[in-house]
C-alpha cells in the first residue's frame, strides 16, 4: 500500500457482491493474494470488465491454481499456473542456500522491467509459482514475459524439496504483462505470482526494487508516469 500511496494512487475496496458491477470510473482493479475462489457471478463481472478497456493487476500466491474461476478468467487471456512452486537450479539467479528466493532475468524490453540490469539489480521473488501459455490463445492477445527463471529451474509440490519429474523443464515465467487491443479496446493485465515480494523485508533485500517493479506495473496499467503524480487516482482492491 505504501508504494501506490508514494505514486499519488488511492485504492478503495470493491465488494462485488454487493456492488453488482464494476464502476466505470475504476482506473484499474488491483488482486491481492486470493485466499478464496470468485464466485461464478464475480468472474463473470471481472471478464465484462476486463473486455472493455479494462486493466487489472493480479497478485497470487502457491494456491491459485486451485481457484477454479480465477483461474478461468485468466485463461480467457491464455495463462495459467502449474501446481507447485518455483525452485531455481542456478546457484547464481537465487540466495545462496534458498533455492525458492528467485533472482529472475528481466526482460530488458519491456517498459516495466527495462530499467532493471541482469547483472547488478535484481528483482526477488520468493515462493513464486510458473506461468504458462495457452496454445491455442487468440491472435488479438500479447503475452510477455517479465520476469523469468533460468533453464536449470523446477517444479515442487511438498516439502521434501523434490523435483516433479512430470512437469516441464525451465525456464518459467514468474510474472507477464497481457495486452489485447480489438475493437476499440484495450485491456491491460499484469500477473505476478507472489505476494512476498511486496513485504519491506523482500524489498530491502534487493535495495528497494521490488517496489519499483510494482510501481513500473501500475505506471503501464495507468498509462502515465505516476512517479511524478500528485492527483491520486481510484483503483479498486479486491
Amino acid at each position: 500500500v505504501a508504494a501506490f500511496n508514494k505514486a499519488g494512487i488511492e485504492l478503495k475496496s470493491l465488494n462485488l457482491l454487493s456492488s453488482g458491477s464494476i464502476p466505470e470510473d475504476t482506473e484499474c482493479i488491483f488482486i491481492y493474494a486470493p485466499e478464496t475462489d470468485l464466485t461464478a457471478n464475480e468472474a463473470a463481472q471481472l471478464t465484462e470488465y476486463l473486455a472493455n478497456n479494462g486493466k487489472m493487476l493480479l497478485i497470487t500466491d502457491y494456491n491459485s491454481s486451485e481457484l477454479t474461476n480465477f483461474t478461468a478468467v485468466m485463461q480467457e487471456y491464455g495463462v495459467s499456473t502449474l501446481d507447485g512452486v518455483v525452485m531455481e537450479g542456478a546457484a547464481d539467479r537465487c540466495l545462496s542456500g534458498y533455492p525458492y528466493y528467485i533472482l529472475p532475468y528481466a526482460n530488458e524490453k519491456s517498459e516495466i522491467t527495462k530499467q532493471f540490469n541482469n547483472n547488478s539489480s535484481f528483482v526477488l521473488m520468493p515462493l513464486a509459482q510458473a506461468i504458462v501459455k495457452n496454445s491455442d490463445i487468440r491472435d488479438t492477445v500479447e503475452i510477455t514475459d517479465l520476469l523469468t527463471t533460468s533453464d536449470l529451474a523446477y517444479i515442487i509440490q511438498d516439502s521434501s524439496y523434490e523435483k516433479v519429474d512430470d512437469m516441464p523443464n525451465g525456464p518459467y515465467s514468474l510474472a507477464v504483462s497481457i495486452e489485447e487491443e480489438y475493437d476499440g479496446n484495450d485491456t491491460k493485465i499484469v500477473w505476478i505470482t507472489n505476494s512476498e515480494f511486496i513485504t519491506s523485508q523482500s524489498d530491502q533485500m534487493v535495495g528497494g526494487a521490488n517496489s519499483q517493479f510494482l510501481t513500473s506495473a501500475v505506471n503501464y496499467l495507468c498509462g502515465q508516469d505516476i512517479s511524478s503524480s500528485v492527483n491520486g487516482k481510484s483503483l479498486s482492491l479486491g
